[in-house]
């Protein structure tokens, strides 16, 4: 289901830069409607891009990979929720 649903395309992304195959609630179950998966796979295409885009620059600029990914993994482990989960 997912693959016919916009923004879900893998075009030239390298491995491990998929969105999930489906996208699930709090409670585990499944997200079925087809507008919120295809902002969810456009946040995260959007999102994997970007990243690429920074850590090509930190690179290009001289810095250690491994540092780079440790600022990645610190800043995603920092974000904190604007909203609590929904749980209907």
């Amino acid at each position: 289901m997912s693959e016919n649903i916009p923004g879900n395309s893998a075009g030239s992304k390298p491995a491990g830069g998929e969105p999930p195959k489906t996208w699930h609630r709090p409670d585990g179950s499944v997200i079925a409607c087809v507008e919120k998966i295809r902002l969810l796979n456009e946040n995260f295409n959007e999102l994997q891009q970007l990243a690429q885009d920074a850590f090509d620059d930190g690179l290009l600029m001289g810095c250690s990979e491994q540092q780079m990914r440790e600022a990645f993994r610190a800043l995603f482990e920092g974000l904190t929720p604007s909203f609590p989960e929904r749980h209907d």
